[in-house]
């Protein structure tokens, strides 16, 4: 195991967004194979769609916890 370079590496936010029926082609196809995927465009990029980036806003964050709302006290 070893320090990968992050000079090419983007943040996700969530949710991340795909045409329906594409995103029901890669769950599917992820199902089928019984692989298990990181997030949505991982599953995309290997049913051959090459999802594009949005830039995002850092105040966008994900509430999953209660702690998570500490940020906004």
């Amino acid at each position: 195991m070893a320090t990968i370079p992050r000079n090419d590496l983007w943040r996700a936010q969530t949710p991340q967004a795909a045409k329906y029926d594409l995103l029901k082609k890669a769950l599917e196809a992820t199902h089928a194979d019984s692989h298990t995927g990181t997030d949505e465009s991982e599953l995309l990029e290997r049913t051959g769609i090459h999802p594009f980036l949005v830039l995002g806003d850092e105040r966008n964050v994900k509430i999953t916890y209660e702690q998570d709302l500490k940020n906004f006290q």
